[in-house]
């Protein structure tokens, strides 16, 4: 795509004048935290906050309309900022990411809950890289958890570029008919509605109609959501399923914000998952029987999400790719 400075300034100058007013009581937030302003005070003037920025914003959209309809836009295209959070960043896929990202140049926020060591691991090779990296951390399956993690990072980075939805969960392999409720629940809530409460809070900081600049989500699925799983784990796959579901569809609804959304479904990868889910030896046991007689690595599914997240893959959107050796 052609540059043209005299729009992308244009652009820049616009939404310095619309959000000029909001980084002042997004300050105000990290600040009653730190004052141990009682929680329940601080969730009531966020949702205060966010509901005048979200009313603010919509206000401004036609102004934005107009204004990008007298513009020469050329084909030209905002890059994308050079900020990128990435939830279940410890280990895996997600700590491959990071790495892979802090080399491309971008700042890195690193999503964790449980695993401090590994998020703390995962900084250090991203600082090293001569990047940002700040440990943001919550529990993606509670929504106040969610939002608190928006706001450290809102509190870090000016701009908010990429959101990796990569937070997963797998549990032991089983038959559908042996499977609890509970387990579904879990599943579900962790695979499935998670990366809508990720992805909500990002296209309220990216889209165009908000005063964002653009963005991009990637969302984790499985090659398990078009294999269904059979008699291991088809709760997950189904989960999984969803994910490229909510692909489709937000990469559709967010095409005009200059949001592009995309999926990438891993095949058997040698991460810690498998360990989780009870069969710690599964990809040595499953590689010979692999179309390339070998699993994929952690490094090899980021190198692609890299791609996926630059400029270079501008018209890419609403689609999930597959990254399984031809499974």
């Amino acid at each position: 795509m052609g540059s043209n400075p005299p729009f992308a300034a244009t652009c820049t100058n616009f939404r310095i004048t619309l959000l000029g007013q909001y980084y002042l009581p997004k300050n105000a937030i990290h600040a009653a935290k730190r004052a141990n302003v009682p929680a329940k005070d601080v969730k009531h003037y966020r949702q205060r906050h966010l509901t005048c920025r979200l009313s603010n914003r919509y206000q401004l959209a036609s102004i934005a309309q107009n204004l990008l309809q007298n513009l020469p836009l050329g084909g030209y295209e905002m890059p994308t900022a050079k900020t990128v959070l990435i939830t279940g960043a410890s280990s895996g896929i997600g700590a491959a990411t990071a790495v892979a990202a802090a080399e491309a140049g971008y700042d890195v926020a690193i999503g964790w809950y449980r695993d401090r060591a590994g998020a703390e691991a995962t900084a250090a090779k991203v600082r090293a890289l001569g990047q940002r990296a700040v440990l943001v951390h919550g529990d993606v399956s509670n929504e106040d958890d969610v939002e608190d993690m928006f706001d450290q990072l809102d509190g870090e980075f000016d701009e908010l570029g990429v959101l990796v939805n990569n937070a997963g969960f797998i549990d032991t392999a089983m038959r559908v008919e042996e499977m609890s409720v509970e387990r579904l629940r879990r599943m579900f809530e962790v695979n499935a509605i998670v990366p809508f409460l990720c992805a909500k809070q990002a296209a309220i900081r990216m889209a165009w109609r908000y005063g964002g600049a653009g963005g991009v989500i990637i969302n984790v699925s499985s090659i398990a959501a078009r294999l269904g799983s059979a008699g291991q784990n088809v709760d997950y796959a189904a989960s999984k399923g969803a994910v490229d579901v909510l692909t489709k569809g937000l990469g559709d609804e967010m095409a005009a914000d200059r949001v592009r959304v995309v999926g990438v479904r891993p095949g058997v990868i040698d991460t810690p998952i498998h360990g989780k889910a009870g069969q710690p030896e599964r990809v040595r046991n499953m590689s010979n029987s692999l179309p390339m007689q070998r699993a994929g690595t952690p490094r090899e599914v980021a190198d692609a999400i890299l791609f996926l997240m630059s400029d270079k893959a501008s018209y890419i959107t609403g689609t999930s790719i597959d990254i399984s050796g031809a499974r």
